[in-house]
């Protein structure tokens, strides 16, 4: 199965409209302090076609850029300087853009107003997490997309049970393994239900890591790969 995507929204996908684009930023009411995860959620029920989400991403990077140069321009201008790093530049138009249509047009009529928000670090990391891409949407609609992430899973964890110096984490392993074998073989329902365990295993791995980790051998457990499975299969349901 293939994200589905039409000719016009295609040709859409070059930008979204500005006012379109502010009325659906207005919508995600994004803060100081918001997840990206969670507004990305709402992103994707607001806007379900990749297209669409193609054509927004496109116009935010566009009024990002805007906003950069006017910024940088009036720094040159008047001998200024902004205390962030080139990222948290980013982050912080980002967070303009995420705040809505008057707070965008405020810093370009008086770029001094993000001065002094980053001199307050009064911005979040980051609004452009919040535009989902190609993947976003496979995993939305094609549930091999999921049946591929637990099959890494399942290898990685496999990976785990061969190495002598993760023997007390093993049965924690095993749990994760059993769980992802599920999920592998099209069983979505007992994935869920094993997601207790699973935790519980998780937790007991993470602690393990972090104490021995660097001690036993470089090896990736990648416990938020799997807690972030368990949250996609569900939102997906949803």
């Amino acid at each position: 199965m293939t994200v589905k995507t039409s000719a016009l929204e295609w040709k859409k996908a070059t930008n979204m409209p500005n006012d379109e684009f502010w009325g659906l930023v207005s919508k995600l009411g994004w803060q100081k302090g918001s997840d990206s995860t969670d507004v990305q959620k709402k992103f994707m029920k607001l806007v379900p076609t990749l297209g669409e989400a193609e054509a927004a991403s496109n116009t935010f990077t566009k009024l990002q850029g805007w906003l950069s140069t006017r910024i940088d321009e009036w720094l040159k201008d008047t001998k200024s300087r902004i205390p962030v790093t080139d990222d948290g530049f980013m982050d912080l138009t980002a967070h303009i853009i995420g705040l809505g249509a008057a707070s965008y047009k405020a810093v370009m009529e008086d770029p001094n107003l993000a001065v002094e928000r980053a001199k307050k670090r009064d911005y979040t990391e980051s609004f452009a997490y919040v535009f989902p891409g190609r993947g976003d949407y496979e995993a939305k609609e094609n549930p091999e997309f999921f049946k591929a992430w637990a099959e890494r899973n399942w290898n990685n964890y496999k990976n785990l049970m061969e190495i002598e110096a993760f023997r007390p984490i093993w049965p924690h392993g095993a749990t994760v393994i059993v769980a992802m074998g599920m999920l592998k073989q099209g069983d979505v329902l007992g994935f869920l239900g094993y997601e207790e365990k699973v935790e519980k295993a998780l937790q007991a791995i993470d602690t393990f890591m972090d104490i021995f980790h660097r001690q036993v051998a470089k090896f990736d457990t990648n416990v938020h790969a799997v807690k972030n499975l368990y949250n996609d299969v569900k939102e997906s349901r949803s």
